[in-house]
């Protein structure tokens, strides 16, 4: 009877397909939140909105509409200055408003994002009838909703930088079928290193490197080293900050190495995510799960069941914990 050989090729393809797809999905154009308190017939178009930038003087009679915001959603294109000033400026005339103050604007920063961000608020000046049923209204609405999502998106993305240093235990999934007997993997050792940056704490990049070690019965200690590239996501639970979720994927390269067995290197996978605890505003412990898998050149010694029969897969599954330095 023929041994089922996991295919990581056909897993490798469908990650990275999923991976392009999620990138391709996350190219947008930037998010935009408001916090509307009044709203009243449009009475502009949007070209025609007053811009008051920081340190403008702004009419006496403004009312205030409520806030906006134009931020990168991660990986955000089209956020030119003039760009993100004409959504904001949509958004006021939108609700009714004829004068968008800026309140802040954050310019692109190798280190925050690529994207030009404005914090404003929209206001109407001139003449106003005042509708009393729509603003009882609109201020119940905004009463009742206690947790702003203008508040939420600020307070839930992640700094900018991560680093980390995580330490657990690896399950070597492959057994070994050889000219000199069929071998199980021992359950072994892993660590991590890994840094990643945080687009509008969102979105992230990175790299990863990942040592497993263990060892097969009678062939000996066994060691696979990983490193590569990686792209994530994180961001804070909606009702405890004070936890988050990550989650990344990424291609590199791996080297594995058996005693009595030649080194081999080779394409490389790694996928998993966690969730963190932060015990000061930048330290914080947590936990991942994760899997690291490499395709290699087949050793003489090894004998694999598949079509090809020229290559080989390592697997490891990892369950580690350590620190994160976030700043």
């Amino acid at each position: 009877m023929k041994k089922k050989h996991t295919n990581y090729g056909t897993a490798l393809v469908a990650a990275l397909m999923a991976g392009g797809l999620w990138v391709t999905s996350a190219c947008t154009s930037p998010k935009v939140i408001t916090d509307v308190v009044m709203k009243y017939p449009p009475s502009v178009v949007a070209d025609s909105v007053i811009v008051c930038e920081p340190g403008d003087s702004v009419p006496a009679d403004a009312m205030r509409l409520g806030r906006v915001a134009v931020v990168d959603d991660g990986l955000s294109h089209r956020c030119k200055y003039h760009q993100v000033l004409a959504l904001a400026k949509g958004e006021t005339a939108r609700v009714g408003g004829n004068v968008l103050r800026i309140v802040e604007h954050q310019k692109p920063s190798v280190w925050k994002s690529t994207c030009h961000q404005i914090y404003g608020e929209m206001l109407l000046t001139g003449k106003i009838d005042v509708d009393s049923v729509d603003f009882v209204s609109y201020a119940r609405a905004a009463l009742e909703n206690e947790e702003r999502q203008f508040e939420e998106y600020t307070v839930r993305r992640l700094p900018p930088n991560r680093i980390r240093i995580d330490g657990g235990m690896g399950w070597n999934i492959d057994k070994l079928k050889t000219t000199h007997g069929n071998y199980s993997p021992h359950i072994g050792w892993t660590g991590r290193v890994a840094y990643e940056h945080f687009f509008a704490g969102i979105t992230s990049v990175g790299a990863t490197y990942v040592r497993t070690t263990g060892d097969y019965s009678h062939l000996g200690r066994f060691w696979m080293d990983y490193a590569g590239a990686t792209l994530g996501m994180g961001y804070r639970f909606k009702e405890h900050t004070s936890w988050l979720w990550t989650m990344q994927i990424g291609l590199g390269v791996a080297n594995y190495h058996i005693d009595n067995f030649h080194s081999h290197a080779g394409p490389g996978l790694n996928f998993g995510g966690g969730i963190d605890w932060m015990l000061t505003r930048h330290i914080a412990i947590g936990m991942d799960a994760g899997f690291v898998v490499g395709t290699f050149s087949k050793p003489d010694e090894v004998v694999v069941s598949n079509e090809r029969g020229k290559s080989l897969d390592i697997g490891t599954f990892m369950l580690q914990g350590g620190l994160r330095f976030y700043f």
